[in-house]
């Protein structure tokens, strides 16, 4: 986030639009946060906060657009300024993005807007793209992908609003666990919560430890998948084959292993083509894109539907077939064809 965003809020000047565009979820939480503590009325924040999803904008069975821009018209009733939210603008069409634009132009000075849009790279240049065509430019902040300290520093404050102190050791394990989605982190302090059971922000917090996050966050065989998904991409073969005994005696299904599996090597798929950006991958390091070539991710998904498929049929040593899967699609790279042939 650009310094002094949230300075900015805390000093009284507030913008009417924020536009936040990229992976990183967690930098407009962050302001969303910041701005419900400076503008809503405590207690009565429901009457002034709106929060929508835009892919609800324009359906049949949810709000239509000119609905909630005329919502935006709407004087707040016991805060400074009310403050509307959208999220997934990817999700809007062109159509309706020219139309949610001008509607950006003209808010009142007594709302504020913050749009939130995510997804590939082309996608987010798209949007840039429209932004500056309706002159909006100067509201858009790149949120690009957060540095692994103000994550960790994002989820201790989701979990400080539930009536949780996370130690950072707890912190970073719940990050190795649920991986850096925000989506799955909140749902993860959620889960904390509900176990715990704190007293909340007026009470004391309740204090939250490795332990803590080992025995409630997950169980111990989501450990071992993750491990021995992120060594298999990593092209750690022997690391992998070692972490998969694991999951055999700890009783893991292998559905379950190929389901975890076949999502990261899709997402790894997706980088290598340029269709997703290398800094939303939490299945598998962000370097793991350079250790594979795309022929060898596509004989991987193949060999692995394979596995599947002799699942399906009642094989009975699919561990076995997960070996042989290990070892030849995460060992040593194939050959470049081309570069042998041009060296002769």
């Amino acid at each position: 986030m650009p310094a002094g965003v949230l300075d900015e809020i805390r000093q009284g000047r507030v913008r009417p639009v924020y536009i936040f565009l990229g992976a990183d979820l967690t930098v407009s939480d962050e302001v969303v946060a910041e701005l419900k503590k400076r503008l809503l009325a405590p207690g009565l924040e429901a009457f002034d906060y709106d929060s929508v999803n835009a892919g609800e904008l324009g359906r049949s069975e949810g709000m239509s657009l000119p609905m909630f821009l005329q919502r935006l018209n709407q004087p707040p009733l016991a805060a400074r300024r009310r403050l509307v939210v959208i999220r997934h603008l990817e999700l809007l069409g062109n159509r309706l993005l020219e139309e949610f634009c001008a509607g950006l132009k003209a808010v009142p000075d007594f709302v504020t807007v913050v749009v939130v849009g995510s997804g590939e790279q082309s996608k987010i240049r798209e949007l840039r793209r429209m932004f500056s065509e309706a002159g909006l430019t100067q509201w858009v902040i790149a949120a690009e992908g957060a540095h692994a300290d103000s994550l960790l520093t994002q989820v201790e404050c989701w979990a400080k609003g539930l009536g949780l102190e996370l130690e950072r050791e707890a912190s970073m394990m719940l990050i190795e666990i649920a991986g850096e989605d925000p989506v799955m982190l909140k749902g993860e302090i959620e889960k904390l919560k509900t176990a715990l059971n704190p007293a909340g922000e007026s009470g004391s917090r309740v204090k939250v430890t490795v332990d803590c996050v080992r025995q409630y966050a997950s169980s111990t065989r989501v450990f071992e998948l993750r491990d021995y998904v992120w060594q298999c991409l990593d092209r750690r073969p022997a690391e992998a084959l070692s972490t998969l005994r694991r999951l055999e005696a700890l009783g893991e299904e292998p559905k379950k292993i190929i389901g975890w599996l076949a999502p990261a090597l899709l997402d790894l798929l997706a980088v290598k083509r340029g269709e997703m950006a290398p800094v939303r991958l939490w299945r598998c390091s962000r370097n793991a894109p350079h250790k594979w070539q795309l022929e060898e991710i596509d004989r991987a998904l193949e060999e692995l539907f394979r596995v599947d498929l002799g699942l399906l049929l009642g094989n009975r040593e699919v561990f076995a077939m997960l070996d042989l899967w290990t070892v030849r699609c995460c060992g040593a790279r194939i050959r470049q064809t081309r570069a042998i042939r041009g060296s002769r």
